[in-house]
């Protein structure tokens, strides 16, 4: 029998008493669940939150179930939902790059254009033959930079951090 809607029952969760209405029905045994809705929403946003990667798994496999059931109404939905968004896209594009970003590529263009030299070898233990990379101690001086080998440019950042 269906229940009435001025109907209640006590929530096993939270002891609160909504109407039953707000108990989702249980598709296997047809019968009310014993938590309220808000505490089984609450109780799987929790459980999503400590366990991400099945969830991770699970979108990608219904994701691929749903691409798959029809591949061309799913490059449609994709091509729909860029358009719709393309403001949102537009702008994270035009935001502007961190200064980090900023004084790497600016080094990157004056070593590409000749203005500026990469040694052969570290200016702090003087060893050759390894990568050698670019440290910026200060990003608002990007042309400011210290050529060190891999090894001494990650003690440097482990003692700055």
């Amino acid at each position: 029998m269906p229940a009435k809607r001025n109907d209640s029952r006590p929530c096993s969760k939270c002891g609160e008493c909504p109407p039953t209405v707000s108990f989702r029905v249980n598709k296997t045994t047809g019968y009310r669940d014993a938590w309220c809705r808000g505490c089984t929403r609450d109780s799987t946003k929790s459980w999503k939150a400590r366990n991400p990667e099945p969830v991770r798994r699970s979108n990608r496999e219904s994701d691929r179930r749903r691409y798959w059931a029809d591949p061309q109404a799913a490059r449609e939905r994709g091509i729909a939902g860029y358009h719709a968004n393309a403001e949102v896209w537009m702008e994270r594009a035009r935001k502007r790059p961190s200064e980090k970003k900023r004084a790497a590529w600016r080094i990157h263009e004056l070593t590409r254009s000749g203005r500026l030299q990469r040694p052969d070898s570290c200016q702090q233990c003087g060893e050759s033959g390894q990568r050698i990379e670019a440290h910026h101690p200060d990003y608002s001086r990007p042309e400011h930079v210290e050529w060190l080998c891999t090894r001494c440019h990650g003690a440097t950042r482990r003692r700055q951090a």
